[in-house]
């Protein structure tokens, strides 16, 4: 369809005050994670943020409906790595947390991003600082 207007939203975020919620568990990947999400700050040059520890992914709803109601945020990234095991456990801690989180971004009308890995040879990869998170096309 021709003449269709497009409608993109602005990778400037010098007006923004973002909250960044991290969770403890699988530390050595979510640290991972939050580097990549400084990294994106940066690029996309984001007047401020603010980065909040939680225990493991189930609490990064929580925590996330508290900072969006405070009003202080703009946006509230949830970063949480839940890693495939033996048993079906992180099918309902992945499941719960990412419902929680997109009860938290219907509720408050915002932006909530969430990652996760499904396995730990993926886990990694998908944390790496200068992989596709916060890229553009």
């Amino acid at each position: 369809m021709t003449g269709a207007p497009t409608h993109e939203g602005s990778l400037d975020g010098s007006g923004l005050c973002l909250a960044i919620v991290v969770a403890r568990f699988n530390e050595a990947i979510t640290s991972k994670l939050l580097a990549g999400a400084r990294e994106a700050v940066e690029r996309y040059a984001v007047a401020e943020h603010e980065v909040f520890w939680v225990p493991g992914s189930f609490e990064l709803p929580v925590v996330a409906k508290r900072l969006a109601e405070s009003g202080r945020y703009q946006a509230v990234v949830c970063l949480g790595a839940v890693i495939r095991h033996e048993t079906d456990h992180h099918l309902y801690v992945a499941g719960q947390a990412a419902q929680g989180i997109q009860r938290v971004a219907l509720d408050s009308g915002g932006h909530r991003i969430t990652r996760s890995a499904a396995s730990m040879p993926a886990a990694p990869g998908r944390s790496l600082p200068s992989g596709r998170a916060g890229r553009s096309r």
